[in-house]
C-alpha cells in the first residue's frame, strides 16, 4: 500500500471544442482551465493524492475510492490480516490547500474504511484479456 499522486484527467481544448454545438462540451472546456491551488512548500504542482494497493496474487494495482474528492489521505495501513479493511488519517482542505509539511496545525479526520471500493488501474480490463488469450494460445 502507497500514496501517490493521481493522474489528470485527459482535457480537451477551448478551441477544439469551440466548433462543437453541444454548450456542455464548451463548459467542460472552460471548466478545464480553472486554477486550482496546489499544496505547495516541497508539494508544488500536486492537487491530488490517492491510496493505492498492490495485490502481489493477482498482480494487480487498485486505487482505493476516496470518501470525500478534496481529502488528502496520510499514514494508511491495514486494519485486519487478511487486508480487508484499512484506517488513514486524513486532512480536508477546502477551499484553500494548506501546506502539509510545515502547517502541521490543522483539522485531521481519521477514516476507517471497513469495506474499502477500490477502482482497477492496472492492468487495463483490455490488457488483461490480452494476456489472458496469450497464455491459451501458448
Amino acid at each position: 500500500m502507497y500514496l501517490a499522486e493521481l493522474k489528470p484527467e485527459k482535457r480537451t481544448g477551448y478551441f477544439d471544442s469551440y466548433n462543437a454545438l453541444d454548450e456542455k462540451e464548451l463548459i467542460q472546456a472552460q471548466e478545464n482551465f480553472k486554477y486550482e491551488p496546489d499544496y505547495g512548500e516541497r508539494l508544488v504542482n500536486i492537487t491530488k493524492i490517492g491510496i493505492f494497493v498492490y495485490d502481489l496474487k493477482e498482480n494487480t494495482l487498485n486505487q482505493l475510492l476516496m470518501p470525500n474528492e478534496k481529502l488528502f489521505p496520510t499514514n494508511p495501513d491495514f486494519i485486519d490480516c487478511e487486508g480487508n479493511e484499512l484506517i488513514f488519517c486524513g486532512f480536508i482542505s477546502d477551499p484553500v490547500k494548506l501546506g502539509i509539511l510545515h502547517c502541521v496545525n490543522r483539522p485531521a479526520k481519521i477514516f476507517i474504511e471497513k469495506k474499502p471500493r477500490y477502482k482497477q488501474v492496472f492492468p487495463k480490463k483490455s490488457q488483461k484479456n490480452l494476456r489472458k488469450m496469450r497464455k491459451l494460445q501458448n
